[in-house]
This record gives C-alpha cells, structure tokens and sequence, in this order.
C-alpha cells in the first residue's frame, strides 16, 4: 500500500492517516477531506446489498426523526412551489413521501433504485443530498452533475456527518468511528471540506448545526 495517495475531492496528494482490519483512511492537507482509496471501495453489488440492509422506511418513525431537522431546515429556505430532485434517494422516497405530504413537489432518483435518466435532463430549484455524499465514490463528478441540475438560485442541501472533533478524531480511534465503520462509507467531509466544494464552484454556503450544509448556485 502506497502512503500518498490523490483526493477523491480536490485530487490533491493525500497521506496515509489512519486503518482498520478491512481499509484504510488517507487525508488530504488541502481540503481536509479523509477517504478511502477507490481499490477497498465494495463492489456495485456489494453496495447495492448494503444499502438494502438499512431500514429507511417511511413508517419508521425514528427515520423520520433523524430527518426532520434537515427537512425543518429546507422547509424555511424553499417555498413549496418549488421542484426538488432527491438524488440518492433510495429504495424507499422516504423524503419524497413526508415532503410530499406538505405540499413539496419532489422528484426522487437513485442509480440503484429508481434510475430514471429523464430526472437527470431537468433543472431543479432544490436537490437534496440526505446521507448520499459520504458514499460517493467521485464526488466532484458528481457535484459537477447537480451543479447542472440546479437553476440559478437553486439550493443544494445537504445533510452527512461531518469529521469528529472529539475522541474519535485521531488517527486511533477514528477507524471505531460508527460513520467510519460503514464499508459504503468512502469519503467524509469537514467544514473545510465543504468551503471548497463552494469555492469550486462558486457557490454561496450555510452551514448549520446538526451536519447540515446548504449550498445556493449563485445567480448569473
């Protein structure tokens, strides 16, 4: 195993920062992002069951929980005329459904689930990114595709656990991380890492307490 190792953000050359028994963990000086390096990412298959281990249904109401400070948090930002798309939504459209039930028009996309290439040739006043960008295995193509999707103006919001500040920062503990022990979870982003997402592409940013950031594409 190589000690450096280039960003999956910025493509900067990132150093070897901490492992466990199955990956291991490189961080990058410029944008403090840590990752795992693509050759211990699963598989598309080994995701895909993964993802249908979790139990994001729409009738579980400590999911519905865990998401409403985010969708409090939209909801005093995006008026409900507005068009969302929820990229990475999952096999459920949990978001799409609570949302829904409040008047929000909410497109619902996921490339394992609901992979609907029509969704991704509209433009959108809203996209939201709930638990979707810690998987990312290339976030800046990524990012660059919803930066497409959003109309001038549009709000890109966020919600992903940022980096520990506690005992679990170090290069020891950060591997028992519960967000680091998820084997889908390949990148994981700090305040630092999300001002240059903005910078990049020059977009306003809010951020908010509970891991929530919210990004505006700045008018022309």
């Amino acid at each position: 195993m190589t000690d450096i190792f280039p960003c999956l953000l910025c493509q900067s050359q990132a150093s070897f920062f901490a492992s466990s028994p199955s990956r291991d963990f490189f961080s990058c000086p410029a944008c403090a992002l840590i990752f795992v390096p693509p050759f211990q990412h699963l598989n598309q298959a080994q995701e895909k069951a993964r993802y249908l281990e979790h139990q994001n249904l729409v009738s579980d109401p400590a999911y519905q929980a865990f998401l409403t400070p985010f969708m409090k948090a939209l909801k005093e930002r995006v008026s409900p005329d507005a068009l969302g798309l929820d990229f990475g939504c999952g096999p459920t459209k949990a978001l799409q459904t609570w949302l829904g039930q409040e008047g929000y028009q909410l497109e619902a996309f996921d490339p394992y689930f609901f992979a609907d290439p029509k969704l991704l040739k509209k433009q959108y006043d809203f996209v939201c990114l709930t638990e979707v960008l810690e998987h990312m295995e290339k976030p800046l193509e990524a990012l660059k595709e919803i930066h497409q999707l959003l109309k001038a103006g549009g709000l890109l919001a966020v919600q992903t656990h940022w980096l520990p500040k506690d005992e679990w920062a170090g290069e020891q503990k950060f591997p028992q991380w519960h967000y680091a022990r998820d084997p889908t979870h390949v990148a994981f982003y700090s305040p630092t890492s999300l001002k240059w997402i903005a910078d990049y592409f020059a977009w306003g940013l809010e951020l908010l307490e509970g891991d929530l950031a919210f990004f505006s594409k700045q008018l022309p």
